[in-house]
């Protein structure tokens, strides 16, 4: 296995995300605010994004990509699916991830079907 092969486990939001090591750049923790501790991840495409934590590095996971008929319901930077752990784990396909892991405000808020912000 050469040094770029494999993924990095890492959790945001409740959810087990995975990214290719090949499309890191640097990892870093953050301490600020003081007390918290999470980790800032800057990816070679040059995003950026935040993970509430880095659970591992796992030299391979079982790659199961969306089928076409979900694929229009899923972010184009997803690739699909894995199990680690027996946990769910979101693989995404180019290292850039999808802006719920930016640790951004989407530019339109969500809203019910009464058109009430969520």
């Amino acid at each position: 296995m050469s040094h770029l092969e494999g993924w990095l486990l890492l959790r945001r939001d409740g959810g087990l995300w995975a990214i290719r090591r090949s499309a890191l750049r640097e990892l870093r923790t953050l301490r600020h605010p003081p007390g918290a501790n999470r980790s800032r991840i800057e990816l070679v495409s040059g995003e950026m994004l935040t993970a509430d934590e880095l659970l591992a590095m796992i030299p391979r996971l079982a790659e199961h990509p969306f089928p076409q008929c979900a694929r229009r319901y899923c972010d184009p930077s997803v690739h699909g699916l894995s199990v680690w752990n027996e946990q769910p784990v979101i693989l995404l396909a180019t290292g850039v991830p999808p802006p719920a892991c930016f640790g951004r405000t989407p530019q339109t808020p969500e809203k019910d079907i009464h058109g009430d912000e969520i």
